[in-house]
């Protein structure tokens, strides 16, 4: 997982300063050292790596009232482990999706899996007019199937703006309808809609 640190220790700070009033009330010990024991970290390598930490060390983590679990990057995952074992056997990535789904439904945990896309955004185009037709999971049809939810995050780099826009759109979900691109932007808060902060700023 490609996290940095001090990003992470920012938008923890600022949450807790946003909230500081009711830990001081309460009389809670709560610094920032405290608030990142609550996370956990694990890199993995390949496709057997990631089923282990899954199916061993992260089940016996759920006593403590685990609310969200996220995978990064894990088509370079499977990518990796394809070209390493020289099989194009889907089981592996079936036994990960089935811990997925049933550690989602039994312990009411959210569960955020961030997938790479196999077709590149056209620089002028707008890709919330036929998203469908322009992205494809890198992990094809079965992985497709498997998801409740899809949401598109891209980054829009033409020429002429001032800095890198930020979008967010549902392209489609089981539970909530597609949206219109949202843009957002990221602080030392955490993320934040960029209308919103123009609005005040304004």
């Amino acid at each position: 997982m490609n996290l940095k640190p001090y990003l992470l220790t920012s938008i923890v700070e600022s949450k807790r300063q946003d909230h500081i009033n009711v830990i001081n009330d309460r009389k809670c010990n709560i610094d920032m050292r405290n608030l990142l024991n609550y996370l956990l970290i694990d890199k993995v390598n390949n496709s057997t790596e990631l089923y282990e930490v899954l199916a061993h060390k992260f089940v016996s983590l759920l006593r403590a009232n685990v609310k969200l679990l996220i995978l990064d990057s894990i088509a370079s995952i499977y990518r990796f482990s394809s070209k390493e074992e020289r099989s194009p056997d889907d089981k592996p990535m079936i036994d990960v999706i089935s811990i997925l789904k049933r550690v989602a439904h039994e312990h009411n945990l959210a569960v955020l899996v961030i997938n790479q896309a196999t077709t590149a955004l056209n620089t002028y185009s707008a890709p919330f007019l036929n998203p469908r037709s322009r992205v494809r999971p890198a992990l094809g049809d079965l992985w497709t199937k498997c998801i409740n939810s899809r949401i598109l995050l891209w980054i829009d780099r033409r020429e002429g703006w001032r800095d890198k826009s930020r979008h967010f759109q549902i392209i489609f979900g089981s539970n909530a309808p597609t949206s219109s691109p949202i843009p957002f932007i990221i602080t030392k808060r955490g993320i934040e809609v960029r209308d919103i902060i123009t609005m005040f700023r304004d």
